[in-house]
């Protein structure tokens, strides 16, 4: 009794097969891809979540500053910009917040808060931004605290008797790119003037962006 012979696949089976296979690969890798850029875009176009029992200063009152903070004697109004380079909303805004401390620096104090990092590599963290403004790390979310600022990026305005003028959004959604919404420009731009800043702009607004890390972490 002869042995069954079986015939090999031609070689336009195989390579038919081959293209079959690598474009469903190749089909996957783009649902991957896709699904993942649609995610980032999903959870920062959701506002930030607060950490739980989340205390937040109200608008017109005197804030306490952490004791390392540095205070100057020159009476200046205090602009302070969260920010964090792990987070891409705050890599975005950057531009935005040179060209404020450009244009206000001059009557204005402009402090940028490194939040998620550590003090040892402070001077690290903010080679590179570019930024004429002074800085401080905020590893324990002390400042943030303060402040009751619980995302990147976000803009405090404190008046020259550190009472609080302004807290939220630099605009309407985690980007900077409507003009008629710059919040923090406009209140910028009244304190400068020596302008009372309107109701409407000291208006709280939910935060977008990226959850400060120190304020999840338990203790």
């Amino acid at each position: 009794m002869s042995n069954p012979t079986f015939k090999q696949p031609s070689s336009k089976k195989l390579s038919a097969i081959r293209v079959v296979a690598l474009t469903g690969v190749e089909f996957l890798l783009f649902i991957v891809i896709a699904c993942s850029f649609w995610y980032q875009d999903f959870r920062y176009a959701l506002p930030t979540p607060k950490p739980k029992n989340w205390m937040m200063p109200q608008v017109g009152r005197a804030i306490q500053l952490p004791d390392h903070f540095t205070v100057a004697a020159d009476g200046k109004p205090i602009a302070f910009n969260f920010y964090n380079c792990d987070c891409a909303c705050s890599r975005f805004n950057l531009d935005h917040v040179r060209k404020l401390a450009r244009t206000y620096g001059r009557s204005i104090r402009f402090i940028l808060v490194l939040e998620g990092g550590t003090r040892t590599d402070e001077e690290t963290l903010f080679q590179g931004l570019n930024l004429n403004a002074e800085h401080y790390c905020d590893p324990n979310g002390e400042i943030a605290r303060a402040l009751g600022v619980y995302a990147t990026p976000q803009g405090v305005v404190l008046d020259s008797e550190h009472r609080m003028v302004y807290r939220g959004n630099y605009n309407t959604g985690r980007f900077c790119v409507e003009p008629r919404t710059e919040f923090m420009r406009l209140v910028l731009e009244c304190v400068s003037s020596g302008r009372p800043v309107p109701r409407q702009l000291q208006k709280y607004r939910p935060a977008y962006g990226c959850a400060i890390p120190s304020l999840w972490t338990k203790k």
